[in-house]
């Protein structure tokens, strides 16, 4: 078990938006949900996501670590999850 502060982790579900071609089309976005991650370093979380096998693709904005889940297939979240608590674990504990 990862021990933390309560306040320094926290996840919670937002709307979101995601972009067609990666943002190359900026003013095409498609409205979607996803997962917002406060951690004492997200940043740090991010960037250990990113070099993972599999990468997971994240997002920095207001001190949140974002993730939209429109493109998860099914049995996906699991695996998200066990990389989440990866990086925790890598990170933190």
């Amino acid at each position: 078990m990862i021990k933390l502060p309560e306040e320094s982790f926290n996840v919670s579900v937002i709307e979101t938006a995601s972009y067609t071609g990666s943002g190359s089309l900026p003013d095409s976005d498609l409205p979607s949900w996803g997962i917002a991650i406060t951690a004492p370093d997200v940043e740090k979380l991010a960037e250990f996501l990113r070099l993972g096998s599999p990468a997971v693709a994240a997002r920095v904005e207001e001190n949140l670590l974002k993730l939209d889940v429109r493109t998860l297939l099914e049995g996906e979240e699991v695996e998200l999850a066990e990389l989440l608590n990866l990086a925790l674990k890598a990170l933190w504990a």
